[in-house]
């Protein structure tokens, strides 16, 4: 995949947000237009000083002693194999893990990126048909194999050029902005 500028669109009013809610995409809503798209563990990783290279080693610790300890606060449990359900419950209570959230709901997603803003936010809205096609082509290079992930993308998913683009709301000065 190459690298190319990310077009955005910027709305000045709120009620414009409704426009950008359609089938087949998924949004994040970021406080600070200025934050890449980064994971909680990159991010604690970056202000521990711990390299990228060292992230799954951390997260790792991290999970091991998570799994030690939720059973003494709750009685469900995921299977001691299951990574990803790990990795969504350790989400939940705030631990640094390797996923984002994400919402079918752009209006979520502005909640979110507004609900701590200072002063601008972005909303960020991936093509689920482009991501998943994405994540199987990684798994592939990868030597992962193939995984069924088609149950996640509905028959009505809309098929997009470009993929990731982001939508602002208040004045556009260069970037992805909003305005609360």
């Amino acid at each position: 995949m190459t690298l190319r500028e990310i077009p955005t669109i910027t709305i000045t009013r709120f009620s414009e947000i409704h426009n950008h809610q359609k089938p087949g995409w998924i949004f994040r809503g970021v406080s600070d237009p200025g934050l890449p798209l980064a994971s909680k563990l990159e991010r604690a990783c970056k202000s521990m000083g711990i390299p990228l290279s060292k992230a799954a080693h951390f997260e790792a610790g991290l999970m091991r002693e998570f799994r030690r300890r939720y059973h003494l606060y709750s009685s469900h449990v995921p299977n001691v194999t299951d990574d990803v359900q790990w990795l969504a419950v350790m989400q939940h209570y705030g631990s640094p893990t390797r996923l984002l959230d994400w919402t079918y709901s752009v209006y979520v997603a502005a909640y979110f990126g507004l609900e701590r803003a200072q002063k601008n936010a972005v909303v960020w809205k991936i093509n689920l048909r482009w991501c998943v096609d994405e994540c199987a082509k990684s798994l592939e290079r990868a030597g992962k194999g193939s995984c069924d992930i088609e149950y996640i993308v509905s028959e009505h998913t809309e098929k997009h050029e470009g993929g990731i683009s982001p939508f602002v709301h208040g004045e556009a000065s260069g970037g992805c902005y909003c305005s609360d």
